[in-house]
């Protein structure tokens, strides 16, 4: 274990911790606020709309809601998506001299690539909301087609594939957030939470002084 990573571990070990003694000042019924008023409604919002493709017969505001879940799907994915590939990009160019070294060194074809994949994403947006638009009044499973034979852009479709990857982490910190202020809920009255706290403050600092200790 180097020592960067030792005191990175340490540190976060220490602040888990110091949260968790901090609960006292900060009050479990601010804590509880916080669940009911923002990480509930965050987590119901990234659960995605049902839609019933099989559905025969559709009433306008049925048909509206759709199109609507299915714009919402389409464009949260892709932005999600473009984000964690300027992200993901920018960490292997900065981690692997050899693609930072291609990249100054063909800057025709990255701009080539950044073109294109600009084009494709200029092109989307007018595409699903002509496909989703009340003039058309498409069948949901149409539009799921139409999108879908034009996610098969390799320039669209890792965007949607990160967009999915970062939508479910979404859901997963948020559901995670929920449980632990329940966990502190639970467990503050009878000391629980200060007792662990101070044995995470404790073995932060441990770490850290092995961690130098080894230095």
């Amino acid at each position: 274990m180097s020592v960067s990573v030792g005191e990175v571990i340490g540190d976060i070990v220490e602040l888990v911790g110091v949260f968790f003694l901090s609960v006292e000042a900060i009050k479990v019924p601010n804590l509880l606020k916080l669940r009911d008023k923002v990480l509930l409604p965050l987590e119901q919002a990234l659960h995605p709309s049902m839609v019933e493709i099989k559905k025969l017969s559709w009433t306008t505001e049925e048909l509206d809601d759709s199109h609507r879940s299915l714009r919402h799907f389409f464009f949260s994915h892709l932005c999600a998506g473009l984000v964690g590939t300027a992200l993901l990009f920018g960490a292997v160019a900065r981690l692997s001299t050899k693609v930072h070294a291609v990249v100054l060194g063909h800057s025709g074809i990255a701009i080539m690539v950044g073109a294109a994949l600009l084009v494709s994403v200029v092109v989307s947006i007018p595409l699903v909301f002509i496909a989703t638009g009340r003039a058309l009044r498409l069948h949901p499973f149409m539009i799921l087609f139409v999108v879908a034979l034009y996610s098969l852009n390799p320039l669209i479709l890792l965007p949607m594939m990160l967009g999915e990857v970062m939508h479910q982490l979404s859901q997963f910190i948020a559901h995670q957030a929920i449980n632990l202020v329940e966990f502190i809920d639970e467990r503050t009255p009878p000391g629980t939470i200060g007792i662990l706290g101070f044995l995470l403050v404790c073995i932060g600092k441990l770490v850290q002084v092995l961690t130098h200790l080894r230095d």
